[in-house]
């Protein structure tokens, strides 16, 4: 006999509850969905990935969230440009040409 304590496999002891790729994949697409995110596949051009990669370093993030970003602003930028068209729609319908400004149909 001896005092010698048994001999461990290598590598990091299994725990039993290991889940497949699978299973992992499934669960971080749960946790997106469950903080409104959803994965997207974009096809961009390498100069674009590039700017967005400094961008991303610049502002010490990821690429996600210079997309997320730049999509809101643009659509702010789409809902005042149509804010603006709603309000001189509104005009036009409001106030009536003066007479010199009419033009005449008969």
């Amino acid at each position: 006999m001896t005092d010698k304590p048994a001999k461990r496999g290598r590598g990091r002891p299994a725990s039993g509850t290991a889940l497949s790729a699978a299973e992992r994949q499934k669960r971080r697409r749960e946790a997106a969905k469950e903080r409104g995110e959803r994965v997207s596949e974009m096809r961009l051009r390498e100069a674009t990935l590039q700017w967005l990669d400094d961008r991303a370093k610049h502002k010490n993030t990821h690429r996600g969230v210079i997309v997320d970003e730049l999509v809101a602003a643009e659509q702010q930028r789409e809902q005042r440009a149509l804010d603006r068209q709603e309000r001189k729609q509104l005009d036009r319908e409001a106030e009536p040409l003066p007479a010199s400004k009419r033009r005449n149909r008969l």
